[in-house]
């Protein structure tokens, strides 16, 4: 099934679409980019359960204005119909003219106008169990579960916690020649297990996370055999000998290893900035000519997806390296 649209985004995009006109009367490009999300977090542990909102939701509005040589932007929560001109007026007296408050030794730097290729559509990701339907209640039962028959597994386990945390993000974004939604669900389970080793407590974590809904709780149960393992392994580990060793790591560890070594350094603002180290190396080996690498909202369906992003740029799959080769560039 797909994510169905907001509601009230669906009631505001009139309202907004009017503020858009009333802008462009004034500067020559303008946007609007409307956001409704919600979401929850479930835990359970032995300190009990825990029920809280997702730190990641959000409700309001940010309008865009161009006046020619610089961009500023308005942030508010709340708007009707008869709130149009207010809005309007606000962004004309007291967000544009702040170039004229710097001082004299100071000037603006002028930028180009967006490009604004026309894009009309609404998109929306697939999920099986809509975490609402579910309800708390069984949400909470179905953790507990989980964390029961991880705990039977081994005596020898002191804790097992049990989390999952979900996110329903709907967002608009209109500008003269866009006017596109998104309706996005996305999940992620974890489970982890503390085991004594001689004094010490050894920890061990797994997760599952993708586009969808509370079927994700099925994927929690499959998580506790690799779990059990890792603790126990890690209760008759031994400390490794000092020295330089060839490691296979899985792919989740490798993700986080290249992300912190190499994928900072290939962020566009540091192109931007002309202070990417890698822009030297583009068209060069830079890995085994076995390594493809990917970036990019459309790359996979994960927690980051997006079709959009909140300057109404489309999501792409970029890839970064081909074969070995640099290919990332402007």
């Amino acid at each position: 099934m797909k994510v169905v649209s907001s509601k009230l985004i669906e009631q505001k995009k009139p309202i907004l679409k009017q503020l858009l006109d009333r802008l462009l009367q004034t500067y020559s490009y303008a946007s609007i980019l409307m956001t409704d999300s919600k979401g929850k977090q479930y835990t359970i542990s032995k300190q009990g359960i825990s029920i809280t909102e997702n730190m990641f939701v959000e409700l309001g509005y940010v309008v865009k204005v161009y006046d020619g040589e610089s961009y500023g932007e308005y942030a508010f929560s709340h708007i009707d119909e008869n709130e149009i001109d207010s809005v309007a007026e606000e962004i004309k007296n007291h967000v544009m003219p702040w170039a004229k408050k710097l001082p004299d030794d100071m000037k603006v730097k002028q930028y180009p106008e967006i490009p604004d290729e026309a894009y009309h559509f609404e998109k929306s990701t697939d999920y099986e169990v809509l975490p609402e339907e579910l309800g708390d209640e069984e949400i909470v039962k179905r953790l507990g579960a989980v964390r029961e028959k991880a705990m039977a597994q081994d005596e020898k386990i002191v804790e097992i916690k049990t989390a999952c945390v979900y996110q329903i993000y709907h967002k608009l974004f209109l500008s003269p020649n866009k006017d596109m939604t998104q309706n996005v669900m996305w999940t992620n389970g974890m489970i982890m297990g503390l085991i004594p080793k001689g004094e010490e407590m050894k920890m061990a974590f797994d997760s599952c996370s993708g586009c969808g809904g509370m079927e994700i709780l099925d994927d929690m149960e499959t998580k506790i055999p690799p779990l059990v393992q890792k603790l126990n392994d890690l209760a008759t580990s031994e400390p490794i000998t000092p020295g330089e060793y060839d490691c296979i790591c899985a792919p989740d560890v490798t993700g986080m290893i290249v992300h912190e070594a190499f994928g900072h350094g290939v962020e566009m603002d540091m192109f931007v900035k002309k202070r990417a180290l890698a822009e030297k190396y583009i068209g060069e080996y830079v890995a085994s000519p076995l390594v493809t690498m990917h970036d990019g909202a459309a790359a996979a369906s994960e927690t980051a997806t997006f079709f959009f992003d909140d300057e109404g740029t489309l999501a792409q799959d970029t890839v970064i390296i081909d074969k070995g080769k640099m290919e990332y560039s402007l």
